[in-house]
């Protein structure tokens, strides 16, 4: 997809809470743990834990550019 064609969601149209959720299930669905998903991530397991449990709001631009 272009850039151009891309459809730009701002940080109010995204239900966080839903995110973390959807990521904790499918997470455990592949099996990964979240350590895998924070180093694969370059990022910290404690980060991984507080996005899944809604503690923190994720980039948008981490969900896009690795999931």
């Amino acid at each position: 997809m272009r850039y151009e064609e891309r459809e730009f969601i701002t940080m109010y149209q995204i239900d966080y809470t839903n995110v973390g959720k959807r990521m904790k299930t499918l997470r455990k669905q592949a099996g990964y743990t979240q350590e895998q998903i924070a180093d694969a991530l370059d990022v910290t397991v404690a980060f991984i834990s507080n996005i899944e449990n809604d503690r923190v709001k994720i980039v948008y631009y981490l969900i896009t550019q690795n999931f």
